[in-house]
């Protein structure tokens, strides 16, 4: 199975932090998906959810609560595919604009979601390309002024690359 592509570091601009998320047909076969009875109650916030609906009874039947609950986190969820979405087209646009490849499409992908990568990062995200290859990607970047390189040096275990405000 191929590791999901979106962020893998400690400090994730966006506040998250996913280390073993898969990419597919859906979860492993040993697992079974949890249901969710609604897109406000996949948030992850189950006794709020469990509470509005509960108020629904204890009122009489006014839903206020629930669909008060109901529209935040719908809200919640539009900012986050705004956000997403935005992040692809100025994806798309960059690598158009740059003639850059399917593999520094990915690379720009990463910082654009995470913010900085390690060549450690790259490798995951191309697991079948050589090292070297990837190294003449981020190298392609730097040369067009798309990404910084910070750190002391080639061999620097903190070595990483960011994105220049464009």
């Amino acid at each position: 199975m191929v590791l999901a592509t979106h962020c893998r570091c400690h400090q994730c601009k966006n506040g998250k932090r996913i280390t073993g998320k898969r990419l597919g047909n859906g979860p492993e076969p040993s697992r079974k998906p949890k249901p969710k009875s609604s897109s406000a109650e996949g948030s992850g916030d189950r006794p709020t959810f469990y509470k509005s609906i509960q108020s629904v009874r204890e009122n009489g039947m006014d839903m206020t609560v629930w669909l008060d609950y109901f529209i935040t986190g719908l809200e919640t969820q539009m900012i986050e595919v705004k956000k997403r979405g935005e992040q692809i087209i100025r994806r798309d646009v960059l690598v158009q604009k740059h003639g850059l490849n399917e593999r520094q499409g990915k690379a720009i992908e990463f910082l654009l979601g995470c913010g900085k990568l390690t060549i450690q990062n790259f490798e995951n995200l191309c697991p079948d390309v050589n090292r070297r290859s990837l190294q003449r990607d981020l190298k392609g970047m730097l040369d067009k002024e798309l990404i910084t390189e910070n750190g002391a040096g080639p061999t620097d275990p903190t070595r990483h690359y960011a994105l220049l405000e464009l």
